[in-house]
């Protein structure tokens, strides 16, 4: 086992215990999430932590744009 895998498992464990806690992720999700970054970071360069990760915030924060403006685009078509 590579040296940056074990550094790697506490960090998975954060982002999914927290969007669990923020209900962004199913439970299913969450450990789906765990075996596949648990299985790219044993098998491959420690850079891909920080893809895992980037790909992580680049989403939620793309989620949350794109409920904003949905509900912008529900509350104008509810005034007409």
């Amino acid at each position: 086992m590579h040296a940056h895998a074990l550094l790697t498992f506490p960090v998975l464990l954060l982002l999914a215990f927290r969007g669990l806690q923020r209900k962004s992720v199913s439970p299913s999700g969450a450990i789906a999430g765990l075996i596949i970054g648990l299985s790219t970071c044993l098998h491959a360069s420690p850079v891909y932590v920080s893809y895992l990760v980037t790909f992580y915030i680049l989403g939620t924060a793309t989620t949350k744009v794109m409920n904003a403006v949905e509900k912008s685009i529900n509350a104008s078509t509810n005034r007409i």
